[in-house]
């Protein structure tokens, strides 16, 4: 019978304790859709169905709100979730919170697939927006509201904030995300907005629609 002294057994209870417990696996990272028809490359977006996006949620734990809001939304099986890594080793999860009346509301995750559950965060976005599509407001908030488009090439998120259904004008936002650190790296709106409706627009690339004028970020 081997005989452990004190200090070994305090050596081993505190080596446990400084071993962190192993997190469960993450799911496979969603794969990029087929382009539709047309060669709208905007459709060609990861894929997640709505029992992949539970497991992301228990991984990465995304606001309640934003997942409740989803829950009461959603139409079929499209899990509202795409997955992107960056080049640091770091990941970006972008999240469907609800689609809203003409436009949808998402979080933003940073975090490390080594360790998920501890290195998770919600990233606060310094945005613009323009409510009454008269002038734009600066804030900074959680939760963005408009169309969104990953860049893969810049590591960039590109958002674009309509004033009104008509989607005609409005606010589009380019933002580096490199090192899950937020920064607008191109601004450009639309304001006011006409008088009478005018032709659609919608994200397309790393370049704001024709036409809106180009602002400097304060």
């Amino acid at each position: 019978m081997s005989v452990r002294s004190p200090i070994a057994i305090t050596v081993l209870a505190l080596a446990a304790c400084a071993s962190p417990a192993p997190e469960a696996p993450l799911p496979e990272t969603p794969q990029a859709a087929v382009p539709a028809a047309g060669g709208r490359d905007d459709a060609a977006k990861p894929a997640t169905t709505v029992a992949e996006r539970a497991q992301w949620f228990t991984a990465l734990a995304w606001p309640g709100r934003c997942e409740r809001a989803f829950a009461v939304t959603r139409s079929g099986d499209d899990g509202g979730l795409e997955i992107h890594d960056l080049a640091d080793g770091s990941s970006i999860a972008l999240v469907r919170c609800a689609p809203g009346a003409y436009q949808p509301t998402s979080v933003v995750m940073h975090f490390r697939r080594e360790r998920p559950r501890a290195t998770a965060r919600l990233l606060a976005l310094p945005y613009y927006r323009s409510p009454y599509g008269e002038e734009i407001i600066r804030a900074t908030a959680p939760k963005i509201t408009g169309e969104t488009r990953w860049l893969a090439d810049q590591q960039s998120l590109v958002v674009l904030s309509l004033s009104r259904q008509s989607a005609d004008c409005g606010v589009w936002t380019r933002y580096s995300l490199a090192g899950g650190k937020p920064e607008i790296t191109g601004l450009a709106t639309r304001l006011p907005c006409p008088e009478g409706a005018d032709m659609p627009v919608g994200v397309n690339g790393g370049d704001p629609p024709p036409g809106w004028r180009v602002v400097q970020p304060d």
